[in-house]
């Protein structure tokens, strides 16, 4: 079986060219206003990156996260932060220290903010309830049909 030559293709080639690949290969898309880099996330395993608090955003489960990794701010007060909280929207220009893990930090030297600890609680109560209500439908729906198939084999 013959294959087309692709190499050869001058689309492709020119495709090539205005991506900046000298050769084939895989592509994978880096946008620095959206991706952390390889350096940033090397300072947040460490010592922690600076950044201003505007620059978080708070994530679909109310954690924080800095471009596309979720992290954890210690302010200059060493309260660490695990949600966007109102001290942190208020400030906007608060400087703080972003890290991956816990395991980054010195836990021993930090207080923890009471208005993300009482904001990841709601979550979690919430997060609770939501599972207890699709365990609850999972089983209605699981003795709904049981019972039709009961009935309808006896009828």
């Amino acid at each position: 079986m013959q294959l087309y030559p692709f190499e050869k293709d001058p689309h492709l080639t020119r495709l090539r060219n205005m991506m900046g690949a000298d050769k084939d290969g895989g592509f994978v898309l880096f946008d620095p206003e959206r991706h952390t880099t390889l350096e940033q996330r090397d300072k947040m395993k460490d010592q922690g990156l600076k950044v201003i608090s505007r620059q978080l955003i708070e994530l679909k489960n109310r954690t924080l996260g800095f471009l596309d990794c979720r992290v954890l701010a210690k302010d200059m007060d060493g309260v660490l932060h695990l949600t966007k909280c109102l001290l942190l929207r208020e400030n906007p220009e608060q400087e703080v220290n972003l890290f991956i893990s816990l395991g980054c930090v010195n836990a021993c030297e930090l207080t923890l903010c009471s208005q993300c600890h009482e904001r990841w609680q709601q979550s979690q109560a919430v997060r609770r309830r939501q599972r207890a209500v699709m365990e609850e439908s999972i089983q209605s729906f699981m003795l709904s049909g049981l019972q039709t198939i009961a009935l309808g084999k006896y009828k």
